[in-house]
């Protein structure tokens, strides 16, 4: 999309933003799913469709089930960075800071998609997700 926003340089290599619309059933739940790809998960949208003010979703990798965004009552558009803290070869959180701030990086995806998973969304609703990946260095 023209208006992601680096805060750095753009990437050098392709950037793949792929849209996604995962509609509810009558109970209010849905499924759905971004294709296999492989980079930085840069960022994931999540576009207000019709869903309720009380729609909880949760996008996890499809094949190793890593968490990229879980929330709950989503009442609006929004979008998320995903981030985890990077360890030590001793499996320990690192920080950098005196007060101890972690050391995040990017999540990356090698050949894995993203399964989308909304619940309490409302009766035969739907919403719009869009995940931008940048290329690996």
């Amino acid at each position: 999309m023209s208006d992601t926003l680096y805060l750095m340089d753009p990437p050098k290599g392709k950037v793949r933003v792929i849209t996604t619309t995962v509609d509810a059933d009558a109970s209010g739940d849905g499924t759905g799913s971004f294709p296999k790809v492989t980079g930085k998960v840069h960022s994931i949208r999540y576009v207000k469709d019709d869903y309720d003010n009380t729609v909880d979703f949760t996008i996890i990798g499809a094949t190793h089930g890593v968490s990229f965004w879980t929330e709950s009552n989503v009442t609006a558009n929004k979008e998320v960075f995903p981030h985890a803290q990077i360890h030590n070869g001793l499996g320990t959180g690192r920080s950098y800071t005196s007060d101890n701030n972690p050391i995040n990086a990017p999540l990356v995806l090698i050949n894995e998609g993203l399964s989308i998973t909304v619940a309490q969304a409302g009766n035969a609703t739907s919403g719009t997700f869009i995940l931008t990946v940048l290329p690996l260095d």
